[in-house]
């Protein structure tokens, strides 16, 4: 089976540091699908974290409209946001995201947090935009040459390749169910010689 998920967060990673520093992000949002290797929807989940002794950030809630308040109200305690990922996950043979590394390092400080002893890193995963990046070719602001391709936004990958607009972006369950179909489009691409 396949387990595509997406977290938002409280800031960004430091890939530098050790995912248990303090000053890594919390996880604010948990969504994921585990499909069938066709695409076949088998479970779905999506669940706000109730904070325990710490706040969302205005920046943080501005990208994906998630306030301390409303994650107090909605959210569930960490662990069990955990245990439903690790039920998902020992049943996939592969975890899909985009940008799944920061994904990854998000649930890893998470476990960390939560003392919950998960390796996330148990299961071999796919990164939809760095697998993107060659075909989507947007270019950096500032591009040094002409191949200079940044790594492309789920938004962006689905103005590329599906000429639409991703309504809902930054809603952790949109961008899990828009990360499959681009996994199942890239799959389907063969890439051009660079």
């Amino acid at each position: 089976m396949i387990l595509f998920f997406d977290t938002e967060t409280t800031g960004l990673v430091d890939f530098r540091a050790d995912p248990t520093a303090d000053h890594q992000p919390h996880l604010v949002q948990f969504a994921a699908l585990l499909t069938e290797m066709d695409g076949t929807e088998r479970a779905s989940v999506n669940l706000l974290v109730r904070p325990a002794g710490w706040e969302i950030p205005d920046a943080a809630a501005a990208v994906h409209g998630i306030t301390t308040e409303v994650a107090e109200r909605g959210g569930v305690p960490l662990r069990s946001v955990l245990s439903v990922f690790w039920g998902m996950l020992q049943r996939a043979e592969i975890v899909i995201g985009h940008n799944v590394p920061f994904d990854l390092a998000v649930m890893d400080a998470a476990r960390h947090r939560a003392q919950v002893p998960v390796d996330v890193y148990s299961v071999p995963s796919f990164c939809t935009m760095r697998t993107a990046t060659p075909l989507a070719k947007v270019l950096h602001a500032n591009p040094r040459h002409d191949r200079d391709w940044k790594w492309p936004k789920l938004e962006e990958c689905f103005r590329v390749f599906f000429n639409e607009p991703l309504d809902g972006a930054h809603d952790a369950l949109v961008d899990v169910r828009a990360c499959a179909r681009l996994y199942f489009h890239l799959q389907t691409i063969k890439e051009p010689a660079l």
